[in-house]
C-alpha cells in the first residue's frame, strides 16, 4: 500500500485526482486523503499532490523546504492556468497537472511511486529449486499456480520459476497484495485486469478460474469496482 494525500481544495478537482490514482494503482492497494493548509499527514506520504497558485507565493517556498526535508515524498503540482505552471517550475517536482488535462501524466507518476515503495519494502519471496536459492521481489510476481507437486511463480517479465514449496508456505510469505483465488493459484493484486463472478483477467491477458471456497476473498475488490 501506498499513501497519497492532496491539498486541492475543490472536492471535484480533489475526486479527479482520487480517481486518476486509482485507476492508475488498478486493484493495489491506495491510501487517499485530502489535508488542509497545515498539510497534516503529508510527511508520511507517498505522494503529495499540490495545488499551486500566483496568489500563494509563499507556499513555493514552503514546497521547496518540503521537498528538501522529505526526498522520499513524490510531489506533483497542480495549476489552474499556464501562469501559474510557469512559476511552478521554481519547485523541483515528479510532473505538473494543469486542470483536469493529461490524466496520463498522474497515472505515470502513480506507477513509478508504487515501484519505488515495492522497492523500499524490499519484500522478497524466498525459494529453492534445484539446490539454488532464489529471492524474488514482490512487485514483479504475477501469479503463483501448483500444478501436481510443483509450485509455478510466473513473473512480469515472463519467467516461470519452479519450487516444489507447499502453497500454505509460499503465502505466509507474501505481502496484502496477494489474494488466493483457487486451492492451487494466488494472484497479485497489483495485476489485475478485472474481477469476475467466477474468474480474474489479468494485465497479460490471462483467465485464472476463482473457486466458490475463495471468492470471498475477492469480495471487497468486487464491492469496489460496483
Amino acid at each position: 500500500m501506498f499513501k497519497a494525500v492532496t491539498d486541492v481544495e475543490d472536492t471535484g478537482y480533489a475526486g479527479w485526482i482520487r480517481d486518476v490514482i486509482n485507476d492508475a494503482a488498478g486493484f493495489a492497494s491506495v491510501a487517499f486523503s485530502q489535508t488542509g493548509p497545515e498539510w497534516e499527514g503529508v510527511a508520511d506520504a507517498d505522494l503529495f499532490i499540490a495545488g499551486i497558485s500566483l496568489k500563494q507565493q509563499d507556499k513555493l517556498e514552503r514546497l521547496k523546504e518540503l521537498v528538501r526535508k522529505h526526498p522520499n515524498l513524490t510531489l506533483v503540482l497542480a495549476a489552474s492556468d499556464t501562469e501559474d505552471i510557469l512559476d511552478a517550475w521554481k519547485v523541483e517536482s515528479a510532473a505538473f497537472l494543469r486542470g483536469k488535462r493529461n490524466p496520463a501524466r498522474l497515472a505515470s507518476v502513480v506507477r513509478d511511486v508504487q515501484a519505488r515503495v515495492d522497492e523500499q519494502k524490499g519484500h522478497k519471496l524466498q525459494m529453492t529449486w534445484k539446490n539454488v536459492l532464489r529471492f524474488i521481489p514482490m512487485e514483479q510476481i504475477v501469479s503463483i499456480e501448483k500444478d501436481l507437486r510443483k509450485t509455478n511463480v510466473c513473473l512480469a517479465d515472463g519467467e516461470v520459476c519452479t519450487s516444489y514449496m507447499r502453497m500454505d508456505d509460499v503465502l505466509e510469505q507474501l505481502d496484502e497484495n496477494f489474494i488466493r483465488i483457487h486451492f492451487s493459484c494466488i494472484i497479485n493484486r497489483r495485476y489485475l485486469q478485472e474481477v469476475r463472478r467466477d474468474c480474474v483477467i489479468l494485465r497479460d491477458g490471462r483467465h485464472l478460474p476463482v473457486s466458490r471456497t475463495y471468492a470471498r476473498n475477492l469480495a471487497p475488490l468486487m464491492k469496489d469496482a460496483s
